[in-house]
């Protein structure tokens, strides 16, 4: 299955942003509820940047059968 990869730029600027999210949740000791929903919608934003869109709905699909 071809997949564009985003490149290497964006993409080390998307985990940047992300471990600086985590770092400042922890440090003004966010509710963990509010640190998850935004991370699984991080993820869920990289997965569509990555893979285009209806892959990254095939994917979230099959792991929700999954499970």
């Amino acid at each position: 299955m071809p997949t564009a990869p985003i490149p290497k730029r964006i993409s080390y600027f998307l985990v940047l942003c992300f471990f600086r999210f985590f770092f400042f949740s922890f440090l003004f000791l966010l509710p963990w509820r509010l640190v998850l929903l935004v991370s699984y919608f991080w993820i869920r934003i990289v997965c569509i940047l990555a893979l285009g869109e209806g892959e990254g709905e095939k994917i979230r699909w099959s792991w929700a059968i999954e499970r």
